[in-house]
Order: C-alpha cells, then structure tokens, then sequence
C-alpha cells in the first residue's frame, strides 16, 4: 500500500515536471494539461485500487492460510496430548504392577526369614532346654550370677 502511495507520488513529481517542460516549449495550453492530469490521476487511482484490491485478496489468502495452519497445530497439539496422556496411563500402570511385583517379592522374602528366625529360635531354646537337664547345677549358677550383675547395673543408688 506504501508503495502504491510512493508510485503515485512519484508520478505527480514526473507530470507536474513534464508540464512545465511542455510550457516552456509553448507546444501545449494549459487545457491539454488539464486533460492529461486529469487522466493521469484517474489511472493513478484506478491502480491504487487495483493494488489495494490485491493486497486485500492477498491478505485473505494469507489469512485462509494462517486459520488453516493454527487448525492442523490444534489438531496435532490435541493428538499429542491424547498420546501423552495414554503414556502416562500405562506407565502408571506399568509401575503400579511393578510396585505390586516388588511388594509380594519383598512379602516372600520376609515371611521366609520370619520362619527362618523362629525356626532359629526353636532350635536355640530346645539346645538351651536339653543343655540345663544335662547340667542343672551349671545352669543354676549361671541363673544367679546373671541375676546379680543385672541387679548391680539396674539397681537403685
């Protein structure tokens, strides 16, 4: 459009400098350049129409084309989010199994030492048991001197 503008300004400076180029000469009346101006200015403004025309169809184009852009953006921007989200359902899926997994691994695992720890102490109380009715005497002994040396730690002062 500034472009359109600057040409016709410019050919207003090219007439009014033909014009007096053509008075000097004394070849041409004042009528004739009238006439010329006149249809000088009239093509002038039928091109800046015809530019303001084209500008205005080009901007539609433009527009048509940047709605149509903006369309397959929100189109893969909604794609996109669909394809994160089912991500993020089966990775939650994925470590809700894996914590599942892990829970009744490590629940295994525990009630095994659970059964192995009271297996173990089973065993030391029957050793235990069978050691006092093979030595009640030694047994006896060392009953009371544990007794005493808990006294003395846990006594009153």
């Amino acid at each position: 459009m500034r472009a359109a503008m600057q040409a016709c300004k410019v050919g207003a400076v090219e007439f009014v400098r033909d014009v007096e180029k053509r008075n000097q000469g004394g070849g041409r009346t004042l009528a004739d350049d009238s006439k010329t101006y006149n249809g000088n200015r009239d093509m002038a403004d039928t091109q800046l129409k015809d530019l303001e025309a084209d500008a205005n169809r080009a901007a539609g184009r433009d527009k048509d084309a940047l709605s149509d852009q903006v369309e397959v953006l929100r189109r893969d921007l909604a794609s996109i989010t669909e394809i994160l989200s089912e991500m993020g359902v089966r990775r939650k899926d994925e470590t809700v199994a894996a914590a599942r997994a892990r829970y009744e691994r490590m629940r295994g695992e525990g009630e095994a030492r659970w059964h192995d720890a009271q297996n173990r102490a089973h065993e030391a109380q029957d050793e235990l048991l069978a050691t006092i009715r093979r030595q009640p005497g030694t047994a006896l002994g060392v009953a009371i001197g544990a007794g005493f040396l808990a006294g003395l730690i846990f006594g009153r002062k």
